[in-house]
């Protein structure tokens, strides 16, 4: 087995040990005292619709769920946190949604790629959050409504070093408040 081929299998194998132990599972046991897995997320169900809540129901602080099919994530280039013409056209969308859902709070994630010291890529990660903040507020969004954090290179969306994987974790991810 060749050297190169070696590392490759390797990397395979470490990417999905890590992804398979990176989901938060619980063990319970069934009448036959077998091990059974359960996943402890609970996914957003597909018919509510979060603007038909009552008046009187709360949204739960701190708790977010990931947005997908509310909002949708913006990408930046290599040491980048300006918005370009996509990102414009994604975050306007965005802001329609939110202001469909004006109970609804958002937790805006800055990302970056693994290129760069991790100083480096906190202070980044926290531009382009804040640039999607920006956005949000000068297109109506109460800022009352939007936290932003920034995790640098620490939490990648995909693991790798090409750079159609690198470019996937330099964005804004957006996270609703779950109700």
């Amino acid at each position: 087995m060749t050297k190169k081929l070696f590392v490759i299998m390797l990397a395979i194998a470490c990417t999905y040990f890590m992804v398979s132990c990176s989901s938060k599972k619980k063990v319970t046991l069934d009448e036959d005292t077998q091990p059974v897995e359960e996943e402890t997320f609970v996914p957003v169900e597909e018919d509510i619709r979060i603007h038909d809540l009552e008046d009187d129901q709360d949204i739960v602080m701190d708790e977010y769920v990931t947005a997908e099919g509310y909002v949708d994530d913006i990408f930046f280039q290599l040491d980048k946190y300006n918005l370009d013409e996509e990102s414009r056209r994604i975050l306007d969308r965005n802001v329609r949604w939110l202001k469909d859902n004006p109970r609804v709070k958002v937790l805006i994630e800055g990302h970056c790629c693994d290129i760069g010291t991790v100083e480096y890529n906190y202070a980044l990660g926290d531009r382009r959050a804040n640039a999607a903040r920006d956005y949000l507020m000068l297109n109506g969004i109460d800022p009352a409504r939007i936290k932003t954090v920034s995790y640098g290179k620490m939490k990648p969306f995909v693991l790798g070093t090409l750079e159609s994987q690198r470019e996937m974790n330099r964005r804004a991810h957006f996270k609703i408040q779950r109700y």
